[in-house]
């Protein structure tokens, strides 16, 4: 919803809406694909001054981890990759492959392992969405309103 809502709202400010969905099952697994084009995020970050001695792959493993935040600074914003770790991490999806700029990242065996390339203009998200995923999420969301009703 947030990297949705992200593209919605920079592409609109710009006049330049170019973002697009795919989503498909096959086998049982439901697979998403969620394309971009804009700048990317580590352009983002750099044109409002961060990171800019950092290399993609790093400045990438920072946002998902919420150590960055928003590049915008505004409040309630900078939660989408965070929010994308949060579902990588805790397996409430699988095959998460993320490109943006000149980095490719993929999470395997509990790390994001970052691959450079040349140039990719925008960010391109991908992954999976098994029973099993579904049932990790279920169980989890159940507690959570478990904890937040006591």
């Amino acid at each position: 919803t947030e990297i949705i809502g992200n593209a919605i709202e920079h592409g609109i400010r710009d006049q330049n809406i170019n973002w697009w969905m795919h989503h498909y099952v096959e086998r049982g697994t439901l697979k998403m694909v969620f394309v971009d084009m804009g700048t990317g995020i580590a352009t983002s970050y750099r044109k409002a001054g961060i990171g800019k001695l950092t290399s993609d792959g790093k400045l990438l493993k920072r946002a998902l981890n919420g150590d960055i935040g928003s590049s915008t600074k505004k409040p309630n914003r900078g939660k989408g990759l965070p929010q994308m770790d949060l579902m990588v991490r805790n397996n409430f999806i699988s095959n998460f492959i993320l490109i943006t700029n000149k980095v490719t990242l993929r999470y395997n065996k509990g790390e994001y392992v970052s691959i450079r390339h040349s140039n990719f203009v925008g960010t391109y998200y991908s992954w999976t969405i098994t029973k099993e995923n579904f049932l990790k999420w279920q169980t989890w969301s159940t507690s959570q309103k478990t904890i937040a009703e006591s």
